[in-house]
């Protein structure tokens, strides 16, 4: 059987004239904030969502209180866990990497190591975040991998930010 192509004619038209386009205005995250990136050592936040967030920082996107903490089943802390985002950050960054910058940025990185079905997990991870000097109020929870999990808005967050953002199918599993 042969194989069919179809070629594409015709000519893009654009939503919006030339002159009226303006570029996005930058959106800061003004309140303090957590992000607490679930499946913390896989290939989703190393190739993806840690060289992200650092592209955000390096934009000067984050206001000075934020932190990020890896909640995952592998045996890393805090140092090696930086260790291993310093590196990601660097393969993979699409942002040029500045190392004074990339020292800012790892150094608040914290690692939480907890099995997704362990409640008891879950509870040490609830009393580490009551330190809310290092660790703001304001949530915002990030699924990687193979974290399948959903969270019930029971939270005191002083400004009510507290999310848990669709997740992305693994393209190379599940599409």
């Amino acid at each position: 059987m042969a194989k069919s192509t179809t070629t594409l004619t015709g000519e893009v038209t654009p939503l919006a004239a030339q002159s009226m386009r303006q570029p996005m205005p930058s959106v800061y995250v003004e309140e303090p904030v957590t992000i607490i990136i679930f499946g913390a050592s896989g290939d989703l936040t190393l190739r993806k969502l840690v060289p992200g967030l650092y592209a955000l920082y390096a934009q000067g996107l984050f206001r000075e209180r934020f932190a990020i903490v890896g909640y995952a089943r592998r045996s890393y802390d805090d140092s090696s866990f930086r260790e291993r985002m310093r590196e990601a950050v660097k393969s993979f960054s699409r942002f040029p990497v500045e190392d004074a910058r990339l020292d800012e940025f790892i150094s608040r990185l914290y690692y939480h190591k907890g099995e997704l079905e362990d409640i008891e997990s879950f509870r040490a991870l609830k009393v580490r975040l009551q330190d809310e000097a290092r660790y703001p109020a304001n949530r915002v929870f990030l699924p990687g991998d193979h974290a399948r999990i959903f969270f019930a808005g029971d939270s005191k967050s002083p400004t009510g930010l507290n999310s848990l953002p669709p997740r992305t199918p693994n393209l190379g599993r599940e599409l």
